[in-house]
């Protein structure tokens, strides 16, 4: 992927929901809520695959839009910084392989 122009603290931004698949994206992490059904479509296949999500308090109202639940392995809430840390924390393992209980960790 080409490097970001944008930065996230440490995270180069690289992808918007509107240009991306979740085929793309290791991780998603959702700062602001939106109305777009595409965001909606990119947290449930990264749900379904496996992928560390974030949720800022700040976009709280869209995990409203989403079939998971709170307690889903690997999806974690907090502020800003906190949803930054711990999606940080998920990416080592590659999945959530907690979540795709079918799957052995290799």
């Amino acid at each position: 992927m080409p490097a970001g122009r944008h930065q996230l603290g440490r995270i180069p931004v690289q992808r918007a929901f509107t240009t991306a698949t979740s085929a793309e994206l290791d991780a998603v992490l959702v700062l602001t809520a939106s109305s777009d059904p595409w965001v909606v479509k990119l947290l449930e296949e990264a749900c379904r695959h496996g992928k560390a999500i974030a949720i800022a308090d700040t976009a709280r109202d869209q995990f409203n839009s989403v079939s998971f639940s709170a307690d889903t392995a690997g999806v974690v809430f907090g502020d800003a910084a906190a949803s930054t840390d711990g999606i940080l924390g998920l990416l080592p393992a590659h999945r959530v392989w907690e979540r795709l209980g079918c799957v052995q960790a290799g």
